[in-house]
């Protein structure tokens, strides 16, 4: 096996295409889709993020 700098290797990585499933390009792509109405800013809410982040109330 001949040894070459690392500049020259080859076969380092696999470059594919990426496919994907939705096209989401476009603004309002996902409106109806997600409700971000009701409790999302409540003091409840609120706390448990607080809690989950280690962040005292």
């Amino acid at each position: 096996m001949v040894s070459r700098p690392w500049w020259r290797a080859r076969d380092a990585a696999k470059i594919v295409p990426l496919v994907r499933r939705v096209d989401r390009r476009g603004i309002g792509s996902l409106a109806g889709q997600v409700d971000l109405s009701g409790d999302r800013d409540s003091p409840e809410t609120n706390d448990r993020f607080a809690d989950d982040f280690g962040i005292p109330t």
